[in-house]
């Protein structure tokens, strides 16, 4: 019982009763242990240990021995045979603590001002080693931290979150440039303009690791410093307004862009010109974002235009990326901008936007039933972000395959793949990402019947796409509502959902025509109302075929296959073989039959 089933700790619980003698006088926890197994050790021997303490769990010998020499208190490497049971070779210039307890527990019999001054010690020696200095920039900015001296823990935090920044670490980059800052505070003389890029740095980072809040925070905290310089201030309002854009604040992104712009107001030079072709393509996008598609195709026509005159390549990627997506929203086909915008990004090395146009073109690819295509680009788009260390971007990606295995009736496959992605979107506070993703999941759930979690689920989604202007994505979840209530026998219930969630949505549900006009066709079909059947069949065919939508074409051919059998009537052939056809192209695993299950 002492032991708590931690075998470590009764293999320390054994040892110290072979010590004691007996077992009354064991010690009560496994801190206790092992700090009575270090204070066993003779003096040189315990020194050195806690003196090692202070490196880290493995650190270089040379590293070590540097420390004892210039600590001067008769500590020598000497005393190291003594200390086998607790430290270990790790290759041949290495050292390594056997346990983590153990560290933690020397470590702790060290007093606040030693440690100090221990820290100071290892920085010191780790400078002298030339070269490796800036490799060890990490390790150097920790030992100048917990030492105390702020100039050098600047200087070390800036450099190793600048290289975990070029490795994608971002969680790791924004811990080093928190560390930056907060020397700082200490350091009057740093520039503003350090102190603006170091707190910009650490909102990038943020953002990229799905840190909205934090990322907002950093950006603003930037904005206090340049209060003198309405360009600079502009920009940093622009970084502002895409925050609060991914973290669903729509209203509040629209209005700091429009500060920036009143910022830039009289100023033509090229930095502004560039700056104001920022400001345009992220409106743009964040038109887009709240599903107002014809003022996002505007505003995006507007930012290329900006963009190409001021020679500012990722402003114009972005507004390609916003109109092309709101033209393909409004059912109009893409018109190649997607292509030009990845090779924009592909050309400035911007791994991140290169990996969310990727998954614009999987989209695409999706929309025009090419789905297997779709999911190279998916995949594509999932990879990248997860080199770029956008966790947030690769879980979008996640959720766009899931979206596929969905469709093709791949619902074990494809909740896994949702859940996963809804975990990381909410945790990161991408709301209305998650929100998307939870429709998918909202189709598995419904088609096992799992009514309760289903509706629960999508009111939940439909008041968050009401409460973000999100129409479309709101007549979506309705959408998946009335399949639940037909499936439920609730067809009345269904046809009235449906009627108003689409008056709501107006030209934003677009897309959706073809959807909403399957569901009404089950559901007048489940209430006898076979009459207006063919109307509605007659109103989606049409829409799917001139938009493309090739699985939305194949689930109306097949609901017109089902209610003829229903009705004992002839099903047309060609409509079977049709509708096989494009359910084998997109690789359905499931074709026309009698009561087929759609949702």
């Amino acid at each position: 019982s002492r032991a708590g089933g931690n075998p470590l700790f009764i293999e320390e619980i054994v040892w110290a009763s072979r010590e004691a003698g007996s077992l009354e006088s064991l010690p009560g926890s496994l801190e206790a242990a092992i700090a009575a197994q270090i204070d066993g050790l003779d003096p040189a021997a315990r020194h050195l240990l806690r003196y090692a303490s202070v490196l880290g769990n493995s650190f270089r010998r040379s590293v070590l021995e540097g420390v004892l020499k210039a600590q001067s208190d008769d500590t020598d490497m000497a005393a190291l045979s003594r200390t086998e049971a607790f430290l270990d070779s790790d290759g041949e210039h290495y050292l390594r603590f056997r346990r983590a307890l153990v560290r933690d527990a020397a470590y702790e019999g060290l007093t606040y001002r030693l440690r100090r001054r221990l820290h100071k010690l290892a920085g010191e020696v780790i400078e002298r080693g030339g070269d490796d200095a800036m490799a060890s920039a990490d390790i150097l900015a920790r030992h100048f931290s917990l030492a105390g001296d702020a100039a050098r823990t600047w200087h070390y935090a800036c450099v190793s979150a600048d290289n975990a920044r070029r490795a994608y670490a971002n969680p790791e980059a924004a811990n080093l440039y928190r560390m930056a800052l907060d020397a700082a505070r200490r350091l009057p003389e740093i520039a503003a303009q350090d102190r603006v890029r170091v707190w910009t740095s650490l909102g990038d980072v943020c953002m990229l690791a799905g840190m909205f809040d934090d990322s907002y925070s950093a950006y603003r905290n930037g904005s206090q410093l340049v209060t003198s310089d309405p360009i600079a201030r502009a920009e940093l309002l622009g970084l502002r307004a895409r925050a609060r854009e991914r973290a669903g604040a729509f209203s509040p992104a629209l209005r700091e862009i429009a500060a920036g712009r009143r910022l830039l107001a009289g100023h033509d030079e090229q930095a502004a010109r560039k700056t104001r072709a920022s400001l345009g393509s992220l409106a743009a996008m964040v038109r887009f974002a709240q599903q107002r598609y014809d003022e996002a195709l505007r505003r995006a026509g507007e930012a290329i235009e900006e963009a190409r005159e001021a020679g500012e390549q990722a402003a114009l990627a972005q507004a390609l990326v916003a109109a092309d997506s709101a033209q393909l929203s409004l059912g109009g086909g893409s018109s190649g901008r997607m292509l030009e915008a990845l090779s924009i990004y592909q050309s400035l090395g911007d791994l991140s936007n290169e990996g969310t146009v990727r998954g614009n073109l999987g989209c695409e690819a999706y929309l025009a039933g090419r789905w297997d295509e779709a999911l190279e680009w998916f995949a594509g788009d999932r990879n990248i972000c997860q080199r770029a260390g956008n966790m947030v971007g690769a879980a979008i990606a996640a959720a766009n395959i899931g979206d596929i295995y969905v469709k093709r009736g791949q619902h074990a496959e494809a909740e896994p793949v949702l859940r996963d992605a809804i975990r990381v979107l909410r945790a990161s506070g991408f709301n209305d990402g998650a929100a998307c993703s939870e429709l998918q999941l909202a189709r598995v759930l419904v088609r096992r019947d799992a009514f309760d979690e289903a509706n629960a689920m999508l009111e939940r989604i439909r008041t968050e796409f009401i409460a973000l202007g999100q129409s479309a994505n709101a007549l979506e979840a309705t959408l998946i509502a009335a399949l639940a209530q037909i499936r439920q026998g609730k067809a009345d219930s269904a046809l009235d959902l449906l009627d108003r969630a689409a008056a709501a949505a107006g030209e934003s549900g677009a897309l959706l025509v073809p959807q909403v006009a399957e569901a009404r066709v089950r559901a007048l079909a489940a209430i006898g109302k076979h009459a207006a059947v063919a109307a509605e069949i007659e109103k989606g065919l049409p829409a799917a075929r001139r938009l493309g939508l090739r699985y939305e074409e194949a689930i109306l051919l097949v609901a017109r296959i089902d209610i003829a059998r229903d009705t004992g009537a002839t099903a047309n052939p060609a409509d079977l073989t049709e509708a096989a056809r494009i359910l084998k192209g997109l690789g359905a695993l499931w074709a026309p039959r009698p009561f087929t299950d759609t949702t």
